[in-house]
C-alpha cells in the first residue's frame, strides 16, 4: 500500500514539474508570410486612405509593408519581385506605357490573380450654360478646345472623333480630371472629357452637365451617341486594380478573404467607393475581363491609331 502511495507521488511530482517547465518555455509563435503591397498610385493620391484600410485588413492575417505612393518609379522591382506581392495599380496608366513604349509602367500582368477593382468611366462634358447642349451639337460645332488627361486614351478619341464626322477640336492635355474641371469653370476649353466620379461630382453644384457617358449602360451612353467612334476608345474603362503575385493558392484564398473583410470597412467609410472585391458575385475572370479591357484590348485599338 505505501509502495502504491509512493508511485502515485512521483506520478504527481513528474506532471507537476512538466507543468512549470511548459509555462517557463516561450509560446511558440508562427511568422507570418511576409507581404509586400506596392502602391502605384501618386503620393498625393485620394485613394491612399482606402489602400490603407485594405492593407489593414490583408496585414492581420500577413505581414504586409505597404509602401504607398511609389507612382510607375518601382515598376522593374515588381516584375522582379519574386516573393509575395500585391500590387495596387491604375489600368490608363499601363496602357499608356504600352502604348508609347516607354517601359514606365507597363507591368507584368500575367504574373497575377486579381483581387479586386474600382471602375471608372470617361464622360463627355460642358458648362450648363454651354450652348452644346447635347452630342448632336458637338458633332456639329467647329474649332472648339476639348481637354483630356494625361494618361487617359480620351485623346485618341478626340482624335478619332474629328476623323469620323469631320469636326475640328484644338486638343489641350491637363495632368487629370480635376484640372479638366476647374479649366472648364474658367473657359479655358469648351468640353472636358473627365472621369464620371469627378463629373458627377461638380454636376451636383449645376455647373457642369455631360452630355454622354462612359458607361455602355448609360441611356446617354457615348458608344451609342458617337456611334462612328470605336466602341472600346468610348467605353473602356480606367480600373484601380488590386492584385497579387507569388502566393500559393491557400494564401490567395486568404487574401481574399481579407481584402473581402477590408471592402465592409471600405463601404463602411467611403460610401460612394465602388471597389468590387472578388468573390462571389464578382468573380476572378469578372475582374480579368475588366483588367483586359482597360489595358491590352484598348491598346490593340490604339496602336493602330
Amino acid at each position: 500500500m505505501v509502495t502504491q502511495l509512493g508511485e502515485k507521488m512521483k506520478t504527481i511530482i513528474k506532471l507537476l514539474s512538466i507543468m512549470v517547465i511548459a509555462t517557463m518555455m516561450p509560446a511558440v509563435s508562427f511568422a507570418k508570410t511576409e507581404v509586400t503591397f506596392y502602391h502605384m498610385f501618386s503620393k498625393g493620391s485620394v485613394a491612399i486612405p482606402q489602400s490603407a484600410i485594405l492593407s489593414d485588413s490583408i496585414n492581420k492575417k500577413f505581414k504586409v509593408d505597404f509602401r504607398p505612393g511609389l507612382s510607375c518609379s518601382t515598376k522593374t522591382q515588381i516584375d522582379n519581385d519574386k516573393n509575395p506581392a500585391v500590387v495596387e495599380f491604375v489600368t490608363g496608366r499601363v496602357w499608356k506605357s504600352l502604348q508609347e513604349k516607354d517601359g514606365q509602367c507597363d507591368i507584368d500582368l500575367s504574373k497575377f490573380r486579381m483581387l479586386g477593382s474600382q471602375s471608372y468611366f470617361t464622360n463627355v462634358c460642358v458648362l450648363t450654360s454651354s450652348p452644346i447642349k447635347n452630342a448632336k451639337d458637338f458633332i456639329g460645332s467647329k474649332g472648339l478646345k476639348a481637354g483630356f488627361s494625361t494618361g487617359s486614351h480620351m485623346g485618341f478619341w478626340l482624335d478619332q472623333f474629328q476623323t469620323q464626322y469631320g469636326s475640328t477640336v484644338n486638343k489641350v492635355q491637363y495632368p487629370n480630371s480635376n484640372k479638366q474641371i476647374l479649366a472648364l469653370l474658367a473657359g479655358e476649353i469648351d468640353v472636358a472629357t473627365p472621369l464620371d466620379s469627378t463629373a458627377a461630382k461638380h454636376a451636383k453644384t449645376g455647373k457642369v452637365r455631360c452630355i454622354s457617358f462612359g458607361d455602355p449602360k448609360h441611356a446617354q451612353a457615348t458608344e451609342k451617341l458617337f456611334s462612328k467612334v470605336n466602341p472600346v476608345l468610348s467605353s473602356a474603362p480606367n480600373l484601380f486594380v488590386l492584385a497579387v503575385k507569388n502566393v500559393s493558392d491557400k494564401d490567395y484564398k486568404k487574401i481574399v478573404s481579407q481584402v473581402n473583410a477590408g471592402k465592409k470597412q471600405l463601404d463602411k467609410n467611403f460610401p460612394t467607393n465602388r471597389f468590387k472585391a472578388v468573390g462571389k458575385k464578382y468573380s476572378e475572370a469578372d475582374a480579368i475581363k475588366a483588367l483586359n479591357s482597360g489595358t491590352l484590348d484598348l491598346y490593340a485599338v490604339t496602336k493602330n491609331l
